[in-house]
């Protein structure tokens, strides 16, 4: 996209499923132009920018590939055109036709105003003749070669060479110079070849311009006013008068051999010493002359025998050697042998004598066992009394181990509930029923709130309509109490919600037996419903109508509509004046039911059936009666104008 652009559509109104404004698409489209306007569109090959741009020209006729730019086809396209030229180009090398220029700038630039073929000024200079000096364009200097120069030269003989007539020669000791020349003449001669002079100043091992210096360690034996070269062994010696002289050493005898001497031995030996035997006397002496060498040695050594009273002691010998005395005694041994169940000892005798020192001088020992019995314990029940086996079919089974946190038990055959995870897949979240988001108290079409994402969960809470107490056909007949609406409680994902749903509230049943109302909600899968609770009877032979207890679903709604619900808040019975109504969870609770014995009309108006999480159901009354609690509450019966049941309703919790 071009450089500087940000979408503008930052709460993602322009997405699947969203209304899209006229307002959200000129934004972006502004947005767009705003970017193109002042930042263009870079195609730097990053996110958003566009690829890189490799191919140029109406037809791609130029292309790049990171190292060089060249035309799509060889020998085609040109750079430049007669009426569009490039003003300056700045190149490393050039190659033309495939043959590189090795020549630099400088060496071109020496054909800067040339104006005619180089060949043809060539042609146009002096010809070589032999008579070039002559040349009107030759300027004579002291260093040109003259006539005169070519007159001496023509004087030297065709075959000369520089050994003919050497200037200097050697008979075997003193050079010689030749005829006519001068030594005067050979040092001037040296010194303007090698820029030397008579006293020239000398560097290196021999310094000095006059009288010359020589370094220390630098003379050999050939600069040393020496005879000859010696041998093997020589060495050089002074002969006094400043001259050396080759000499061999008069002892050659390099091996030192030490000087005998007659020394002296001494041994001595005391033998193996053992037990008390030790040294008493030592006497070793060693005598040597002025160079450390023995010249006498002797030694004596003497033992003894160490005693107790050398070492201070004076107890007898044998002190502490104390010897027991012996004793015939006596033993004795029992074994009961290994008693197990009810075997326990019944006589244990053992008998031990001894004297006045505690020596044993006599023992003995019996042993007896018997089996205890229960009578022996002071039982006198049954002798199995409580031995209870707890028994093992459908309906006396235990809690399954193991489960999990959010499984629930499901069936898995008549009397065997397993751990699972809910059809849903498991997760729904803790409510507080007491606390919902929002209450539906009346029927309607509910719209699924923006807020409520795919992922999150909402729990629908369903209480029918309660049932309307019966009026009794007398004063002294017999009416029950309506029961409690049903009550459903679903948790689902937001994403199994469709967007509206129809929710019809049950009304509470009118007095004088009316049932309940259905509450339900109408959703994809089917219609989800909490009945309404039955109406109360005049029959004094039966209890009140059945209601319904709360049915906890997590998950999809098809489980929850297909599920079975079990019994809630029933009426109170008519026959008898001890039952009350029932109670509830989910559920409203059961009305209570009026009553009559024969003689005098009663009520149970006490008795009400009480909900957890539902309304209450009322008790009876032999005047107006009283309705039950909103949400589901049964009304209690009456001689004469029992109450109505209470009105359902859907709480959401998300």
């Amino acid at each position: 996209m071009g450089t500087g652009y940000t979408r503008n559509d930052a709460s993602n109104n322009i997405a699947n499923g969203n209304v899209i404004d006229a307002a959200d698409l000129d934004g972006e489209f502004d947005a767009i132009e705003s970017a193109f306007g002042t930042g263009g569109h870079s195609h730097d090959g990053t996110s958003a920018e566009g690829g890189a741009i490799t191919n140029l020209g109406p037809s791609q006729e130029f292309r790049g590939d990171g190292s060089s730019l060249y035309p799509k086809a060889d020998a085609t396209y040109d750079l430049g055109k007669s009426t569009a030229s490039f003003n300056v180009a700045y190149v490393e090398s050039l190659n033309l036709g495939g043959t590189g220029l090795t020549a630099s700038a400088t060496e071109i630039n020496y054909t800067d105003g040339v104006t005619s073929a180089i060949q043809t000024q060539l042609d146009g200079k002096q010809a070589a003749d032999a008579n070039i000096v002559s040349d009107a364009n030759y300027v004579a200097t002291d260093q040109n070669f003259t006539d005169a120069d070519h007159a001496k030269l023509n004087g030297i003989a065709t075959s000369a060479t520089n050994t003919a007539a050497p200037a200097i020669s050697s008979n075997g000791s003193t050079p010689s110079l030749a005829s006519g020349i001068t030594a005067a003449e050979v040092r001037s001669l040296i010194g303007a070849g090698t820029s030397s002079s008579d006293n020239a100043t000398h560097t290196g091992e021999v310094t000095g311009s006059g009288a010359l210096t020589v370094a220390s360690n630098v003379i050999d034996a050939d600069n040393l006013k020496v005879t000859g070269n010696g041998t093997t062994s020589q060495f050089l010696r002074s002969d006094g008068d400043g001259t050396f002289t080759w000499a061999t050493p008069s002892d050659t005898n390099t091996v030192y051999t030490h000087p005998t001497h007659p020394g002296d031995d001494f041994s001595i030996d005391t033998g193996v010493m053992s037990g008390a035997t030790v040294i008493s006397d030592l006497d070793i002496n060693i005598t040597t002359d002025t160079n450390g060498h023995v010249t006498d040695a002797n030694a004596a050594v003497s033992t003894r025998n160490i005693t107790l009273a050398n070492l201070g002691y004076t107890g007898a010998t044998d002190a502490n050697n104390y010897s027991h005395p012996t004793f015939n005694g006596d033993d004795f041994g029992i074994d009961t042998g290994v008693m197990s169940g009810a075997t326990v000892i019944s006589d244990l005798d053992i008998n031990i004598t001894t004297d006045t020192n505690g020596h044993v001088t006599d023992a003995n020992a019996t042993v007896g066992t018997r089996n205890l019995t229960l009578a022996n314990l002071g039982y006198t029940g049954a002798t199995d009394a409580n031995n209870y086996v707890h028994p093992t079919g459908a309906g006396n089974k235990h809690i399954p181990t193991g489960g999990a946190t959010d499984q629930i038990l499901t069936y898995s055959s008549s009397g065997t509930a397993v751990w699972a995870d809910p059809a849903g897949g498991g997760g729904a979240p803790t409510i507080v029923i007491a606390s919902p988001t929002t209450t539906i108290s009346s029927s309607q079409t509910w719209t699924k709130p923006g807020s409520i994402g795919d992922d999150d969960w909402v729990t629908f809470y369903l209480v029918g309509g309660g049932g309307g107490g019966k009026k009794g056909s007398t004063v002294h007949a017999n009416a029950s109490g309506g029961a409690g609406g049903a009550g459903v409680i679903l948790s689902v994902k937001g994403s199994d919600i469709p967007a509206t749903v129809v929710m019809t509230i049950g009304a509470g049943g009118s007095s004088n037996g009316g049932a309940g109302g259905d509450t339900s909600m109408v959703v994809t899968e089917g219609t989800l419903t909490a009945p309404g609770g039955a109406g109360g009877s005049s029959s004094s032979s039966v209890t009140g109508p059945d209601g319904y207890y709360g049915l906890e679903t997590v998950g999809g709604f098809s489980g929850a509509i297909t599920g079975t619900k079990s019994n809630g808040g029933d009426g109170a019975a008519i026959a008898t004046s001890t039952l009350g109504a029932h109670a509830s969870i989910y559920g409203g609770g059961g009305g209570a039911g009026y009553w009559n014995d024969g003689t005098n009309y009663r009520n149970q108006q006490t008795f009400g059936g009480n909900s957890e999480y539902a309304g209450n159901g009322s008790g009876a009354s032999n005047s107006t009666g009283t309705n039950g609690s909103v949400p589901g509450g049964g009304s209690g019966g009456g001689p004469t104008t029992p109450g109505s049941g209470g009105a359902g309703n859907i709480r959401i919790y998300y």
